[in-house]
């Protein structure tokens, strides 16, 4: 079974920008990159929704609902894979 090319470009994206997050953590440490990521993400997030809604006020809470969710959702697995697949800990935690 093959992926579609949506799908395939999605993990490409994806892997890239863990590359990157990757080779900044070795000069800012894994702590900070996490945390750019995180504001990065939630900044890119909200431009999108305000950039597809013509009422951001009234659509902000479904808008939070559903970021949140996904958020928690694919967190939730990639913590699993983790308890399923130790990795070796950072020295900095």
């Amino acid at each position: 079974m093959t992926m579609g090319s949506d799908e395939q470009r999605f993990w490409e994206l994806v892997d890239e920008l863990i590359e990157l997050a990757n080779g900044h953590s070795e000069a800012d440490g894994p702590d900070m990159v996490n945390s750019a990521l995180q504001y990065a993400s939630a900044r890119f997030s909200a431009f999108v929704v305000a950039t597809n809604t013509d009422n951001l006020a009234d659509e902000k809470p479904e808008a939070l609902r559903f970021l949140t969710n996904h958020y928690r959702e694919v967190l939730d697995d990639n913590l699993e894979d983790f308890v399923e697949n130790p990795v070796e800990k950072s020295p900095e935690l």
